[in-house]
């Protein structure tokens, strides 16, 4: 693949920019500008093709949990201001160093779910994410199918069942060192059947109770006898509902969830856990916006 030493090369120089692509740019950006900040609504429960491949007992809670819209605060609409920026910037940068960029946030049905693709590039659907470097080796290295609490997976199937190009993809940059990978999942191995998916998904939106199987179960915190949240559970806004008895310890390099105690640790304990309102609906490994 090409893509991201082509994108480099416009950065350093190799490859020329003509004047006129930068008004380009600069039009697109302050499009999404206009949308992002006057777009100020409380988050709506939609299900969409983003979210047919999210953990089931969590897409169910999505819909069904008592925990209000919130508005989105200031922060969380910055964080996917960010990412919608950088996809703009990205896809603007794949066209100017010679790739062919078309079908822009395409409305695309997969089995009466809508979704928006972010773009085709050379004729393959093609996924732009801004990752945190955590998420960022998961693309480079090839281990989403390992691990894909979000359905980046499930989603880009179903983009690619209905445009029917065959060889899909993710362009993902680290956000925070600014390198770039491409990463196109094994079609036979790792791209789901994703109909079955999206039928499960719509059955447990359509439920009145839960699933009882929990998205992760708890881990061992190290020798100590305790048990802790999984890592896929650490960020949810409703981890409190599934674990109702759950304990929050300070440490040093954050808050560690405690499902069960056998020996007490030698920190604070706390009852606030702030970081819930801006997970609500939200809680994402990459930035921007997408369904």
């Amino acid at each position: 693949m090409t893509i991201s030493s082509d994108i480099y090369k416009v950065i350093d120089g190799e490859i020329k920019v003509d004047d006129s692509l930068y008004d380009e740019l600069a039009q697109d950006i302050a499009r999404t500008l206009k949308t992002r900040l006057s777009d100020t609504e409380p988050v709506r429960k939609t299900l969409g093709l983003s979210s047919v491949g999210k953990p089931l007992r969590k897409l169910w809670y999505d819909f069904h949990s008592d925990i209000e819209l919130v508005k989105p605060t200031p922060s969380m609409r910055l964080k996917f201001l960010f990412g919608d920026i950088i996809e703009d910037l990205l896809l603007w940068l794949v066209k100017v160093s010679g790739h062919t960029v078309t079908d822009r946030q395409r409305e695309v049905n997969c089995c009466g779910i809508i979704g928006h693709i972010d773009s085709i590039i050379d004729g393959e659907v093609v996924d732009v994410k801004s990752a945190s470097p955590k998420s960022y080796l998961k693309f480079l290295n090839g281990s989403l199918p390992d691990n894909d609490p979000f359905g980046y997976l499930a989603q880009i199937t179903a983009y690619d069942k209905e445009v029917g190009r065959g060889n899909p993809g993710f362009l993902v940059m680290n956000k925070v060192t600014g390198e770039i990978c491409e990463y196109r999942p094994d079609p036979i191995f790792d791209m789901p059947d994703v109909e079955p998916i999206i039928e499960k998904a719509k059955a447990v939106v359509n439920s009145d109770t839960p699933p009882d199987e929990l998205c992760y179960e708890p881990v061992p915190d190290g020798a100590s006898g305790n048990m802790k949240l999984a890592t896929g559970c650490e960020y949810c806004p409703y981890k409190h509902l599934c674990f109702p008895n759950l304990r929050m310890f300070k440490y040093a390099n954050g808050v560690r969830y405690l499902t069960h105690v056998e020996k007490e640790p030698r920190v604070e304990e706390i009852t606030d856990d702030k970081t819930d309102q801006d997970n609500l609906e939200t809680t994402s490994e990459t930035d921007g916006s997408n369904d």
